[in-house]
């Protein structure tokens, strides 16, 4: 339930959209598109509420 609610926080989503987002089948994308540093607070946020997060860097594809 700490996970749901820092997730909450992240995306000002609901408490029950954001509960069923984090207790999907990992891997969930949460967040795409954001500067690295961001995404690293982010993830030590969710990381001390208790998620496994994992991040990755953005890249753009072009098409060919």
């Amino acid at each position: 339930m700490e996970v749901a609610k820092t997730f909450r926080t992240m995306t000002d989503s609901g408490l029950w959209r954001a509960k069923q987002t984090v207790t999907e089948p990992p891997p969930v994308l949460l967040l795409e598109g954001i500067e690295e540093h961001a995404a690293r607070r982010h993830a030590e946020d969710l990381r001390a509420a208790g998620a496994t997060v994992t991040v990755e860097p953005w890249t753009r594809e072009r098409p060919a």
